[in-house]
């Protein structure tokens, strides 16, 4: 009796999993797609790193379509501004922020499909230390390769709107694991979904798109992510203020006509890009200037010599274009082995002299490097960036080495290198290392690109906020009626844009949206004490609030 019943209950569950629907398509009735201008999306990504898949299962030719960059910041409502993926190919984004878990969605992802019933999916992971990744609990109730590609038969899988709507995505749906901090996720990883290759957290395979001929942009095409849960800003150097260049195509390097001061000898010079100092040296040497120390440039494309003996391959980045896109400045770097032992160089540190927790930056080789390693190099060279922290008494910290090339790959795009390991530092100093060279040293192009170096001032973690804290920094703001009925307004004195936050007196965010000058929160289903926390940049404000 008691096996019956089990195998009529078996048998019911197994119709109610095969029958299972989830929301569907935009402007049905219960869809979850979230608008790519809902105001509760507080920033967007900073920087993307791609790895392209193939045109198509059982091909090896690769993808070719849009740019890392095409996927940073607000998508622009078409549907050319995307980078494609290609079978089974990976986005790794980054942020200005850390995502929290808060209530609801904590951040969107967006694709470009024009059509509700032709979808290309991908898998969505994140991670909080770079190295442990946690995927959402993909599920499909797709039927075959023709039928049933609409939203309704997809669950936690990017890609299931049409263009402008994106798929939300909520961390308490992931188990918890120490190795996953949910109020720290630093990444968001995509992998394409494999059309009849790829199966759901059931084991189900799933059909996404339609069998296609190889093609230049198959394969899921990222147009944004969006930070909706979001916890306290980086600090980020990306070189596009200050005293950076500012047009395109042209660089600089530090030589007798710019520098500021003098060092053991040498033309010095200081830039500074949020807080943190990059200072650019140069030694003369056989008749032309040779920058050791960081020189700024945004070169899109090469063109004629330089004069100083080399050409401006060697000024140009391997991307052609800074993180943000075509025209953006990025760092250029030259690394010089035989000045290393009487000038340090290529060294990073606070413009206040204090001490900061490196968290990541964007690298990338130099054209002239990545064009020497493509042509003459063997497949046992090796080439690579070493970043080694010191602290406030000049002791070595740790070291983080990233691979620019090997055997098996030349990079031609930029990488976020996560530089957390460092810890707490003074001072970053970044080297060169390879094994093709001969007596004089390196016979690689000594050239490296940085830009978007990411850093806090202090490695706190965003868990709950700290309800004893009041004004940090002088930043302030008018909330009022408080006590408050039906509405509570909030006015902004000074450091505008920010992030206002709501918490209950439990910990739990029960509201984070971005505030520009003033806004007004709804209260009249709130009922007792609350924190309402504004963050602008690195700095704090909470207080309390009281709801009747």
């Amino acid at each position: 009796m008691k096996k019956s019943i089990f195998f009529v209950a078996a048998l019911a569950l197994f119709s109610f999993v095969a029958n299972a629907q989830w929301d569907g398509n935009v402007f049905t009735d219960g869809c979850q797609a979230i608008s790519q201008n809902d105001p509760s999306i507080i920033s967007w990504a900073k920087g993307v790193e791609v790895i392209r898949g193939t045109q198509a299962p059982g091909v090896e030719e690769l993808v070719t379509y849009g740019k890392a960059y095409d996927a940073v910041g607000l998508p622009d409502s078409t549907v050319f501004k995307c980078v494609s993926l290609g079978e089974g190919g990976m986005a790794l984004i980054t942020f200005d922020r850390p995502i929290i878990n808060g209530q609801g969605k904590d951040f969107v992802v967006f694709e470009n499909a024009f059509s509700p019933v032709f979808l290309e999916l991908a898998f969505v992971e994140v991670s909080s230390d770079g190295e442990h990744f946690f995927r959402f609990p993909a599920q499909t109730t797709s039927a075959n390769s023709t039928e049933g590609r609409e939203a309704t038969h997809y669950n936690n899988l990017a890609g299931k709107y049409e263009l402008g709507w994106g798929v939300g995505f909520d961390l308490d749906e992931l188990a918890e694991d120490e190795n996953l901090d949910k109020m720290n996720i630093r990444y968001v990883r995509l992998v394409d979904v494999v059309d009849a290759v790829s199966t759901d957290v059931d084991g189900n395979i799933i059909y996404d798109g339609f069998n296609l001929a190889p093609s230049y942009s198959a394969g899921f095409d990222l147009a944004g992510v969006g930070v909706i849960n979001g916890g306290t800003p980086y600090m980020i150097a990306d070189f596009e203020n200050g005293d950076w260049l500012s047009t395109a195509n042209t660089y600089e390097i530090t030589d007798m006509t710019n520098y500021t001061s003098e060092l053991e000898g040498k033309y010095y010079r200081e830039h500074e890009s949020a807080g943190l100092v990059f200072p650019g040296v140069a030694f003369e040497s056989w008749g032309y200037m040779m920058a050791i120390g960081f020189g700024a440039s945004n070169i899109s494309s090469p063109d004629s010599a330089s004069g100083n003996g080399y050409s401006n391959e060697y000024y140009i980045s391997s991307a052609l274009s800074g993180v943000e896109g075509m025209n953006s400045t990025y760092m250029q770097a030259y690394y010089s082995e035989w000045d290393a032992s009487t000038l340090k160089h290529n060294n990073v540190y606070a413009a206040n002299d204090s001490v900061f927790f490196p968290q990541g930056v964007y690298v990338s080789q130099s054209l002239a490097s990545y064009n020497y390693i493509a042509e003459q190099m063997q497949e046992t060279g090796y080439l690579s960036l070493i970043a080694t922290g010191y602290d406030a008494q000049g002791n070595q910290t740790a070291s983080v080495t990233y691979t620019l090339s090997n055997g098996t790959e030349n990079i031609a795009d930029w990488r976020f290198m996560d530089l957390t390991a460092l810890g707490e530092v003074k001072e970053v100093v970044f080297t060169m290392a390879s094994n093709y060279g001969n007596e004089y040293g390196m016979l690689v192009p000594a050239y490296f690109c940085l830009d978007n170096f990411v850093y806090k001032k202090t490695n706190a973690i965003d868990t709950l906020p700290d309800f004893s804290v009041e004004d940090v920094e002088m930043l302030s703001a008018n909330i009022y009626p408080n006590p408050a009925t039906s509405f509570v307004k909030v006015e902004l004195n000074n450091q505008t844009p920010a992030t206002m936050q709501v918490y209950d007196m439990q910990g739990r965010m029960l509201l984070n949206q971005a505030i520009n000058g003033t806004a007004t929160i709804n209260t009249a289903n709130m009922q007792g004490a609350y924190i309402v926390r504004i963050i602008a940049n690195d700095k704090v404000l909470n207080r309390k609030l009281i709801v009747r």
